[in-house]
């Protein structure tokens, strides 16, 4: 009987599973859904307006694109002196194929950045189904896809920010490598080797992770000698090595060099003040007390509700202390866990927390996904303590918590960049075939819009080895003075600078409540319009 009675039972066991993977599988779908959806539409309309970093990431892709040259006329450089100090180049060389597709425009400098966001939800959740279960990690895509970090830092072009995805990406291969998978390997060192082009602060962030990570495995034996390790060695290496050599020309070592196609500039300024071993233990308080506060100075890091939730502070609270003490009983009981190496990474953070020239979101990029994760882990403790009917509670907190960051973020209203350049220039553009000039707007706005080659920027540019100092290029002055005003000049700036121009026989011809258009009264008289 009780065997009949099994037999009988089994077959709707299996319909009774197979209606959960149903329902896991939708929800996933629509979970990854929501998450793309936050990070590509409307992508030029929010944040409204044009960063100027990310309009100088922007022309450098299309510098390369068109010339195989940066704006300063170097072969595919390993470090672009655009401003003159320097910026990242992995940004711009991803860019390239999607400026090749669609042209250079704000939607192209953007769509990278929240490619990779997307995929970021992704590899988040392999992470989190790997060093716990399928459930803890449809939840942790659920709270990254809707958290206000990760969908503002997904939504603009700053170079730095793919820091967050390629290391995520190098993590799951160790993970995987760790697991037995050693070809996996070769896809880690690969990852730690490219995200060293996205951000300088990398090259501390990237051998302390990998320092404590080969400590933690020897201890474990996890490391054991095979060919996928070398492979992935040798790969990091290669990567690592002509950044190197950039250190050593910048540093007055070696001279500027080529190799191939590839070129090593000599910068005539460095951001040798980005790294600074002064008050170490005053910006770690900052560290700490920006993720308790969950903001920073910079309004475009800003979010009416924190930008992990202020609700999920109890729950990073729980997180990382039970992160710490499930380290140390594995660490004297020699248990290996996957999820240890989450708190070595909040550690390699916290060591570029602390010699960084000042803490903002951007700076600790490095760290906001292993702080999601803690949340994560938080939660589920909670749920395993208390009852896991106390997740039906959760959700919707965080929903309603995303509806509030949501209606405060797209705000048709809320303008963040320079926004309202664009229609300006074009106007100036079609009533002058002379001279523009451009005041309060940094020139590479004015590059990017204009798509004006690197080899004619070049051969019109005056000074640009000093940060932000161009001058003048092709038929544009940038940030011309009062006492420098020509009559047969149109000028384009915010309208709150038009004031003393207008003083000066001046007369506004375009206003679209950002910037506007001035132009001589005289200009306007004699008809040269």
């Amino acid at each position: 009987m009780v065997r009949g009675q099994s037999a009988l039972s089994r077959p709707e066991e299996m319909t009774v599973e197979r209606k959960k993977n149903r329902y896991f599988y939708i929800a996933w779908i629509l979970i990854f859904m929501t998450g793309v959806l936050l990070r590509v539409l409307y992508l030029t309309g929010y944040p409204a307006g044009v960063n100027a970093d990310e309009a100088y990431a922007g022309y450098e892709a299309y510098a390369l694109l068109s010339n195989g040259t940066d704006s300063h006329g170097y072969s595919y450089p390993v470090y672009f002196i655009s401003w003159g100090n320097g910026m990242n180049v992995l940004y711009s060389y991803l860019s390239i194929p999607f400026q090749l597709i669609l042209g250079t425009n704000i939607f192209s400098i953007r769509l990278p950045q929240a490619v990779f966001g997307c995929v970021t939800l992704i590899a988040f959740y392999w992470l989190l189904r790997e060093i716990r279960d399928r459930k803890t990690a449809l939840f942790g895509m659920f709270l990254l896809a809707i958290t206000p970090w990760h969908i503002m830092m997904s939504r603009w072009g700053l170079e730095s920010n793919l820091v967050p995805a390629f290391v995520l990406f190098g993590m799951c291969f160790l993970i995987a490598a760790w697991k037995g998978k050693k070809q996996s390997y070769i896809g880690a060192f690969l990852m730690f080797g490219l995200v060293l082009y996205a951000y300088a602060v990398m090259w501390i962030f990237v051998p302390v992770l990998l320092f404590l990570c080969f400590i933690y495995g020897i201890y474990y034996r996890k490391i054991t000698l095979n060919p996928y390790l070398f492979v992935g060695i040798a790969i990091l290496l290669v990567l690592a090595v002509p950044l190197l050599l950039f250190l050593l020309v910048n540093r007055g070592y070696l001279p500027e060099l080529q190799i191939g196609l590839l070129s090593i500039p000599r910068m005539d300024s460095m951001r040798s003040g980005e790294i600074s071993l002064d008050h170490m233990a005053g910006k770690l308080k900052d560290f700490f007390y920006l993720i308790a506060s969950q903001q920073d100075r910079d309004i475009f890091n800003t979010a009416n509700t924190g930008i992990y939730y202020y609700c999920s502070i109890p729950f990073l609270i729980t997180g990382v202390i039970a992160a710490v003490i499930r380290f140390v009983k594995n660490w004297k009981n020699k248990i290996y866990q996957a999820a240890d190496l989450m708190l070595l990474w909040f550690v390699a953070a916290c060591s570029v927390a602390s010699v960084i020239s000042y803490v903002n979101v951007n700076k600790i990029n490095c760290v906001h996904l292993v702080i999601i994760y803690f949340i994560v882990d938080g939660v589920r403790i909670w749920c395993d303590k208390i009852s896991n009917k106390l997740l039906y509670l959760v959700v919707p907190v965080y929903l309603v918590s995303f509806s509030i960051f949501g209606h405060w973020y797209f705000d048709t209203d809320k303008h963040y960049f320079y926004y309202g350049y664009e229609d300006a220039l074009e106007y100036a553009e079609s009533v002058t075939d002379g001279e523009i000039g451009t005041v309060m707007l940094r020139y590479p706005l004015v590059l990017v819009h204009s798509k004006m080659l690197p080899s004619e920027y070049l051969q019109n540019m005056e000074d640009t080895k000093n940060f932000g100092t161009a001058q003048q290029f092709g038929r544009y002055r940038i940030e011309p003075t009062v006492e420098d005003m020509n009559p047969d000049t149109v000028y384009v700036m915010p309208e709150q600078s038009a004031v003393d121009y207008l003083k000066e026989g001046y007369q506004t011809t375009f206003d679209n409540g950002y910037y506007v258009v001035i132009e001589s009264i005289d200009r306007d008289k004699n008809g040269e319009k």
